[in-house]
């Protein structure tokens, strides 16, 4: 269900604009697209938690940079702050 989702939302973001439609609908099937890929990356985090709970776990530690996940999640409720006028709109 999760790929179908994001799959759906890969299409919409690839499909060529037609007359009429609203830069609004790829700002959102983008958004569809990453919050289908960090529920993905959350799935993946409940597998390695049964597997460290079963003694099979292999750690590989790397070095990123947390910039894009915070300008993800203000994007992400950035509308919900704007509708409760908790954040300025720009």
């Amino acid at each position: 269900m999760l790929t179908a989702m994001v799959g759906f939302a890969t299409l919409i973001v690839n499909a060529a604009p037609a007359p009429g439609d609203s830069a609004q609908a790829a700002l959102y099937a983008r958004r569809i697209q990453r919050s289908g890929a960090r529920m993905d990356r959350l799935i993946g985090d409940l597998v390695d938690v049964a597997s460290s709970d079963a003694g099979v776990l292999a750690v590989t530690r790397k070095i990123a940079d947390p910039a894009h996940v915070a300008a993800e999640a203000v994007e992400a409720f950035q509308a919900q702050g704007v509708g409760r006028r908790h954040l300025a709109r720009g």
